[in-house]
């Protein structure tokens, strides 16, 4: 019998000081072959990631611990490994590509310098050497126009484009297990079907192990031999794919693998649009030469035209740069643009910020990132309350706070979280917040912007479920901005297909999935049901 390339061992993760704390995970028995991929999959907050981060003892020790267990990597134990050891069996033996490339990059290198800095610190490469190396590495990760991107900075390139530089980071001096977390969550569906492509290529050109962790079952079934499922801290329930997803024997897997967003919006009574927008455009200029003058223009939004009624969610689906979000703000007039925007019949394109000002509290917007948006140094109670002492909403702050509570327990969340801090919520609670700082000014619409697209499953659904129900009390539109298609179709009325700024499809959600017309939908679609 041969040995498992990695083990772990009634492991045992603990944080806190003096190893008094209870351990955040325990008892997690895991292996996994030469060649094999294992998925880790469950909720946010279930271990996955910190069961992950122990094996290259990247977890902030000495605060975290393990009181128990084993990581042996090709034989050799892991816990208690000098520093010198663990330094060079990361980014040698073991590679590592994060969940948000954005954040694990480092905006102030190039590409050149971040990924030959693997190679110099593991090889010992010459500048000459590792650039031909880099454009090598590039070109297996299909990075298009290799070898002319290396001064980019990663804000120059697209989230797939800098996954994809992640990717050839953590291979580049040829792993023999590559962890993956969460490596295509905030991808397009598109881009997501390459990226996995790109992974099961790359596992089988270079015979490399890898553990993959996701909290999207369709990703895992498309490209794991084995699943192992995460609840609390312990692994429930192990084995190979197809056995764990047609017959499941744990109860939180059944629950996992039926968490989909389901059923339709509400009817959508006659009305007068609440949002009318005619030709509606965003064009950035594009300068060149010495004199830096304009020679072009990127027409990230070009010619859009859409309405949307009080009670009607009106989708907005494309790739990566097809302008989604860049139209989402330039309807808040978050965004200059040129065009028509009339808001319950009346012209605010051309309205400056003062006469704007009182409109902001009718138009609100939740982004796809909470915790980005949520002020890490203010309690829920001041974040959603933000905004009546603005518009001078409430008597006194003790009114305002009792309608920020209010808001709060709308959205399902117990009031007492009104004292706490973003950084003490769970993901699914911070979007619930978000939702409550919109919702607590009685708006008329919402931009909700990729609301769900880091969410687990079940807490999209459940979201999903709350977003219907407010919308139905209040009378909200929704203008709903997102690449999961599925999402989309429970959320949507209407909706619209954009690429390179453009419409290029538009009509009832029914009939765009059911009988898509343009090529591009229609490619869309079969790349949601290819990761389905």
């Amino acid at each position: 019998m041969t040995t498992p390339l990695l083990r772990i061992e009634d492991l045992a993760i603990a944080f806190g000081a003096g190893n008094r704390e209870t351990p955040t995970v325990q008892g997690v028995n895991l292996s996994l072959d030469a060649g094999e991929t294992l998925a880790l999959v469950g909720e946010s907050g279930s271990g996955k990631s910190i069961t992950a981060l122990s094996i290259p003892q990247l977890l902030p020790y000495p605060l975290a611990s393990h009181p128990a267990g084993s990581v042996q990597l090709d034989g050799e134990e892991l816990i208690g490994a000098t520093t010198a050891r663990l330094r060079a069996l990361r980014g040698g033996t073991l590679g590592m590509v994060f969940q948000e490339p954005m954040t694990s990059l480092n905006p102030l290198h190039t590409l050149e310098k971040q990924i030959g800095e693997t190679l110099r610190i593991h090889q010992g490469m010459t500048p000459v050497a590792a650039r031909d190396r880099i454009v090598e590495l590039l070109e297996l990760v299909r990075l298009p126009e290799a070898s002319a991107r290396l001064g980019a900075f990663p804000h120059q390139l697209s989230g797939g484009q800098r996954q994809r530089v992640m990717i050839a980071m953590a291979i580049a001096n040829n792993p023999r297990l590559l962890i993956a977390d969460e490596p295509t969550t905030a991808l397009d569906v598109t881009i997501q079907a390459e990226i996995l492509t790109l992974l099961g290529d790359l596992k089988r050109r270079l015979g490399m192990a890898m553990l993959f962790i996701s909290h999207d079952l369709n990703v895992v079934r498309r490209i794991a031999d084995r699943v192992a499922v995460m609840q609390q801290g312990k692994v429930v329930e192990q084995g190979e794919v197809e056995a764990v997803f047609s017959r499941p024997r744990h109860g939180y897997t059944r629950m996992l693998l039926s968490a989909e967003p389901t059923g339709r919006p509400a009817a959508v009574p006659d009305a007068d649009p609440v949002l009318s927008v005619r030709d509606l455009r965003v064009w950035f200029p594009r300068r060149a030469g010495l004199l830096r003058r304009v020679n072009s223009h990127l027409k990230a939004v070009d010619g859009v035209n859409l309405t949307v009624r009080p009670g009607e969610t009106l989708g907005v689906v494309g790739e990566s740069g097809s302008g989604k979000t860049t139209l989402g703000m330039a309807l808040l007039r978050l965004q200059s643009a040129r065009g028509e925007i009339l808001f319950q019949g009346r012209d605010i394109s051309a309205l400056d910020k003062r006469s704007l000002r009182p409109l902001r509290r009718e138009l609100q917007v939740v982004f796809q990132d909470p915790f980005g948006s949520l002020s890490p140094r203010m309690s829920v109670e001041q974040i959603v309350g933000e905004g009546l002492g603005v518009h001078g909403i409430g008597r006194d702050a003790t009114e305002r706070g009792q309608r920020a509570r209010g808001a709060l327990e709308e959205v399902g969340l117990d009031p007492a979280v009104a004292e706490r801090f973003p950084h003490e919520l769970s993901g699914g609670q911070r979007q619930r917040v978000a939702v409550a700082r919109a919702i607590v000014l009685k708006p008329r619409l919402i931009v909700l912007d990729e609301p769900t697209s880091a969410l687990d499953r079940s807490v999209q659904s459940q979201l999903v479920e709350l977003l219907r129900t407010l919308q139905s009390r209040h009378g909200l539109a929704y203008i709903f901005i997102s690449h999961d298609l599925k999402v989309v179709r429970a959320m949507s009325h209407r909706m619209i297909v954009m690429q390179a700024g453009r419409v290029m499809e538009s009509g009832s959600a029914e009939q765009v999935f059911t009988d898509p017309r343009d090529p591009y939908t229609q490619r869309l679609l079969a790349a949601a049901l290819e990761t389905s």
